[in-house]
C-alpha cells in the first residue's frame, strides 16, 4: 500500500501548491486546514499516512503545539512530521526538533525540496 502524505496548512494556496507538487510526483495526499481538522483526518486515516507536512503558524493551535499533541499520542507518535513555515527562526526550529519534527522547510519551498523530503521519508 502506498503511504499518503498529510498536508496541514491554513492557507489554501500554500496547501494546494504542496499537494500539486506531491501529486505530480505520484504521491497520494490528504489535506487539513487546521489542527482540529488534522486530528480528525488522523483518527480515520492514520494507518495510511507515511508523512505529515505541517505549517507552523495556524489559528487556534499552532503547528508546534499540534506536533507535540501528535507525538504524545501513541496512535500517531511514530508518524514523521516535517514543519513548514515562512521563516526558519532558530529557536522555533529547535523547539520543533525537540518536539519530534524530522525536518523544517521554508516557504516558498522548491518542488525539488518537497519531493526530496517525501522520497527520503517514505520512498
Amino acid at each position: 500500500m502506498d503511504k499518503k502524505i498529510l498536508i496541514i496548512d491554513d492557507s489554501e494556496q500554500s496547501r494546494e501548491e504542496v499537494v500539486s507538487v506531491l501529486n505530480d510526483g505520484n504521491y497520494k495526499t490528504l489535506e487539513a486546514c487546521d489542527a482540529a481538522d488534522a486530528l480528525q483526518v488522523l483518527k480515520t486515516e492514520s494507518p495510511e499516512i507515511g508523512l505529515i507536512i505541517c505549517d507552523v503558524i495556524m489559528p487556534e493551535m499552532d503547528g508546534i503545539s499540534l506536533l507535540e499533541k501528535i507525538k504524545s499520542d501513541n496512535r500517531y507518535s511514530h508518524l514523521p512530521v516535517v514543519m513548514i513555515s515562512v521563516d526558519g527562526i532558530p529557536e522555533m526550529v529547535k523547539k520543533a526538533q525537540d518536539a519530534g519534527a524530522i525536518g523544517w522547510l521554508i516557504k516558498p519551498v522548491s518542488e525539488e525540496k518537497i519531493i526530496n523530503m517525501a522520497q527520503k521519508t517514505i520512498g
